[in-house]
């Protein structure tokens, strides 16, 4: 009999599973597990033999500068000589509704197959893009700011984050797991781009020796100011004798490239991420909107797995808030699926329509454009 346990499992067995799924070190899932804790570890367990896993990754991610609840799904396993008999899916279904059952908003993942995932409700919502440049290509500014190095810490990092995450769509609300995650690199640099009292970014990053040269990789960007972002470009070029390419995550569009002469950067690897949408109502009112905004959107979505999605709704927004109820006219027909990059802003109404994934009047999908248009999303965290 299969049964899905939130917290006894073999962890020997566990790290094994995931060591040969991901073909990768027997620590590397064990520091996600670490950081988040065993109770958010759900395994899938046939008369005591592990059959797969994988690890809550409790969070909120910002839309429209406000934080909605949502569970990243991490490290999802099957043990080899079960797969292709369902598992995955008895694995993610219990997992699925256990969330949606708590009142967490979305899920989102990064897919190792997108088709699986359909199946279960989630689509395509957001980018997760990292970019290279020659670091011979970069301007010898001089800093507009002072450049200092802090500790890796929460406590001197995590305040100027906060105020950065809002404006991006897709970025995480970090918990206290992130941020363990990311002191797990003793080989790591970071610097405060501004005063003590005023600071106006940073700069985490590593200096790797690969066969291609030398190279700094940015694990974590974060500027304020148009004095902040040509400080950073300044300290970096500052580099340029010891380190031949620079990498970075950001957005498939980077505007931080714009300030420099030439726009030689290049994208090295473009990976998508999914949302499943487990709580219609919980996510479009923790979402945030356009302060100007006052309007109404009648729509109604279909969801094989959960009921309670399946209905028609009346979102009403106003003073960048939305306001929702069941009922009213149904104008805008989409699954919940196509929800997903819509609520985001990764695709707009027309596209999803000329898709075929959305289907209402042009009065329906101008509303709809208004409501949800917004920066790309994109997230620098990856799991």
């Amino acid at each position: 009999m299969n049964s899905l346990n939130p917290v006894r499992f073999d962890r020997q067995a566990l790290t094994q599973l995931f060591t040969q799924s991901f073909v990768a070190p027997a620590n590397a899932e064990s520091r996600t597990i670490a950081a988040f804790g065993e109770q958010n570890v759900r395994v899938l367990q046939a008369d005591g033999e592990l059959i797969g896993g994988l690890v809550f990754l409790p969070l909120r991610q910002w839309y429209g500068g406000q934080p909605v609840t949502m569970t990243g799904i991490g490290s999802v396993a099957i043990a080899p000589h079960h797969r292709g008999k369902g598992e995955s899916s008895k694995l993610l279904r219990r997992s699925l509704e256990e969330l949606q059952d708590a009142g967490i908003a979305l899920s989102v993942l990064y897919p190792a197959t997108q088709g699986l995932y359909r199946k279960w409700g989630y689509e395509v919502a957001g980018s997760w893009v990292r970019w290279q440049l020659d670091c011979a290509n970069l301007p010898r500014w001089q800093p507009c700011l002072d450049i200092a190095p802090i500790p890796l810490t929460p406590e001197a990092i995590q305040p100027i984050y906060d105020r950065y995450a809002p404006l991006h769509n897709g970025h995480l609300d970090r918990s206290a797991g992130v941020w363990r995650l990311l002191q797990q690199s003793p080989d790591a640099y970071a610097y405060r781009l501004g005063s003590a009292a005023d600071p106006q970014g940073y700069l985490i990053y590593q200096q790797d020796r690969t066969e291609a040269g030398t190279q700094i990789s940015l694990r974590d960007w974060v500027t304020l100011s148009p004095a902040a972002l040509q400080t950073s470009w300044a300290f970096l070029a500052q580099h340029q004798l010891q380190v031949d390419t620079l990498v970075w995550q950001g957005s498939p569009v980077d505007s931080r490239l714009v300030l420099l002469p030439e726009q030689t950067a290049k994208v090295k690897r473009h990976r998508s991420w999914m949302i499943r949408i487990l709580n219609v109502e919980a996510a479009l009112t923790q979402r945030g909107y356009g302060m100007d905004l006052d309007r109404e959107l009648h729509f109604q979505v279909t969801d094989s797995l959960f009921a309670a999605n399946n209905d028609r709704f009346c979102l009403q927004v106003s003073q960048g808030r939305g306001h929702i109820h069941r009922g009213g006219r149904g104008e805008l027909r989409l699954s919940i699926g196509a929800l997903a990059p819509l609520f985001s802003g990764f695709l707009t109404p027309l596209q999803l329509q000329q898709l075929g994934y959305l289907d209402g009047d042009d009065r329906s999908l101008t509303i709809a454009q208004a409501m949800f248009q917004g920066h790309h999303p994109w997230m620098v965290d990856f799991f």
